[in-house]
């Protein structure tokens, strides 16, 4: 371990000078770049969806579940996340919709399905957020 306290006064001042001095060099100082040139991307990044509950391929799920929540890597438009857009199959095809909720601290959706009925038995249920979701970056939602 590395203890930069206590003694060498005038070994950090010739540390910081020497830091300073690279640093400066490094900023260009209207120059071309040292070694040439390193391009850093900016381009926006679509969201991806980093979480999900009930958990994906889950067995034994209630079949009163009533929540389907979908936690995103970007903060998304509120205005569409919607039914079209955040839905569950069960069985495939068979499209079960409800209300979707938006909570923009956690980044989180959540779609309720009605009270009835309640999920059928010994089905499997595909939950699916749609391209039509879009971050508050204005990109759409990565396709799987």
């Amino acid at each position: 371990m590395v203890n930069f306290s206590g003694k060498g006064g005038r070994l950090h001042s010739l540390a910081a000078l020497l830091l300073s001095a690279v640093l400066s060099a490094c900023s260009g100082g209207g120059q071309g770049p040292i070694l040439g040139g390193v391009s850093v991307s900016t381009a926006p990044v679509a969201p991806t969806v980093i979480a999900v509950s009930p958990l994906p391929n889950a067995s034994a799920v209630a079949i009163n579940t009533k929540v389907l929540t979908a936690r995103f890597s970007l903060a998304m438009d509120p205005a569409t996340l919607l039914a079209t857009s955040f839905a569950v199959a069960c069985p495939s095809g068979t499209v079960v919709t409800g209300s979707v909720s938006y909570v923009a601290a956690t980044k989180t959706a959540s779609l309720t399905l009605p009270t009835t009925p309640n999920l059928p038995a010994n089905t499997t249920c595909v939950a699916t957020v749609t391209t039509a979701a879009i971050g508050s970056n204005g990109l759409a939602l990565a396709a799987a």
